[in-house]
C-alpha cells in the first residue's frame, strides 16, 4: 500500500471532445447519486472524475490534488464502515473478481452508505461496442462473481441485474437500489471521429438531453436496446435494532 498527499505521476486519460461531453454527462449522473460524506474512488480508467468532484480519496493518481492511496479494488486497506460513499467506473466491468469488489466495498461503507458504480450495459446496442471498439467479453460464460477475466463487460449485467439474487452470498450488507440502462446512442456517437469537435461534442450533449426528455417508459425501453452504460446504485443495510 502507498498513501501520500501530494501526486504520483498523473495517468492521463485521453478522448475526444465529444467523449469528454458523453463522460460529463455520466459524471453527473453518478454526482447526483452519491451521498454526502467521506468518498472513495475506486481505481478506474475514468480519472477526470476526480478532478471533476474533488475531495474525495482515491486508489490510483490523478490530476486531482488530495490525498491518495495506491491499492486493488478486491483488497481496500481500510477499517470498516469508514466511507459513506464507494465509487467507481468500469470498476465490475474490468476486474477479474467483482465479488471481491462488492465484498470489500460492503465492508468499508458505513451502514446506509452508497456504492455508486457507473458501468457498461450490455444490450444489443452495448455488446456491439463494446465488443467491436473495446474487444471486450460481452457474453455469458465464465463465472461473473470470480472468473470474470480482466475486461468482461458483461460482468456488470450479470451480477447486479440476471444473477443479483446471489448477492447475498458474497456481499450480504448490499442491496441493489437502481441500475438504469442510459447513453442510447450517445457515447456510440461521441466514439466516432468528426471534423469539427465542438459542433459534434454539441450533438452529443443534444442527443442526451433529448433521450432524458423523453416519457419514462419510452426512455426505459429505447435504453434497454440501445444504452452502452448502466447506472448502478447499491446501498449497505442498516442493522435492525430490537
Amino acid at each position: 500500500m502507498h498513501i501520500q498527499t501530494e501526486q504520483d505521476e498523473p495517468s492521463h486519460e485521453s478522448g475526444s471532445t465529444a467523449e469528454a461531453a458523453f463522460w460529463t454527462a455520466a459524471f453527473a449522473r453518478a454526482s447526483a447519486a452519491m451521498p454526502y460524506g467521506p468518498t472513495l474512488f475506486l481505481p478506474s480508467d475514468s480519472l477526470t472524475f476526480a478532478t471533476a468532484r474533488p475531495g474525495m480519496l482515491t486508489t490510483h493518481a490523478t490530476l486531482a490534488p488530495g490525498a491518495l492511496c495506491i491499492c486493488s479494488a478486491e483488497a481496500l486497506p481500510f477499517p470498516a464502515d469508514t466511507f459513506a460513499c464507494v465509487v467507481g467506473f468500469d470498476v465490475l466491468g474490468h476486474c477479474p473478481h467483482p465479488a471481491r469488489v462488492l465484498s470489500e466495498a460492503a465492508r468499508v461503507l458505513a451502514p446506509g452508505g452508497r456504492a455508486v458504480l457507473v458501468e457498461p450495459w450490455t444490450g444489443p446496442a452495448g455488446r456491439l461496442f463494446h465488443g467491436l471498439r473495446g474487444h471486450r467479453r460481452v457474453a455469458p460464460g465464465l463465472d461473473p462473481w470470480f472468473d470474470a477475466g480482466s475486461a468482461n463487460a458483461a460482468a456488470p449485467r450479470d451480477c447486479l441485474v440476471d444473477r443479483v439474487d446471489e448477492l447475498p452470498r458474497h456481499a450480504p450488507e448490499l442491496k441493489v437500489v437502481e441500475v438504469t440502462p442510459f447513453g442510447g446512442l450517445g457515447e456510440i456517437l461521441a466514439s466516432r471521429p468528426a471534423n469539427d469537435p465542438a459542433n459534434h461534442a454539441g450533438r452529443v450533449t443534444r442527443h442526451l438531453a433529448r433521450l432524458d426528455r423523453l416519457p419514462g417508459p419510452l426512455r426505459h425501453l429505447l435504453n434497454g436496446w440501445l444504452a452502452t452504460r448502466a447506472l448502478c446504485i447499491l446501498e449497505k443495510r442498516r442493522p435492525i435494532i430490537d
